[in-house]
């Protein structure tokens, strides 16, 4: 019980840091409020390496904590030791998938390539 009350307060922490990085970015990019949508688009594609930075540092407490997140996942929803171990073995496997999602997706490099 310990474990998963602590690994939901690291949770949660990090949530909130995430909110006030996000927040403090808003602020320090200067906006205040927004006009219209078009500001709003102009400002995200401005910071856009700051959240590429703060996407890519989530996926690497994701997976940083990998071993910790499947054992508390497996005692909570009450796992055999056979899903964990293949959770586990196929930890870089699943974040390979996500790093070329990132890179296909959000960095939009097919298009570039194409173009």
């Amino acid at each position: 019980m310990k474990k998963a009350i602590k690994l939901l307060a690291l949770m949660v922490g990090m949530l909130l840091i995430a909110g006030m990085f996000l927040i403090a970015v808003i602020q320090i990019g200067g906006q205040n409020s927004v006009d219209s949508l078009g500001s709003l688009s102009q400002f995200l594609d401005h910071q856009k390496l700051l959240f590429t930075v703060f996407r890519l540092s989530l996926i690497i407490i994701v997976f940083w904590q990998w071993e910790k997140l499947i054992h508390w996942l497996a005692q909570k929803k009450q796992c055999d030791k056979e899903m964990s171990q293949l959770l586990l073995a196929i930890k870089w496997k699943i974040a390979g998938w996500i790093l070329l999602f990132e890179l296909i997706i959000n960095q939009n490099i097919l298009a570039y390539l194409l173009n």
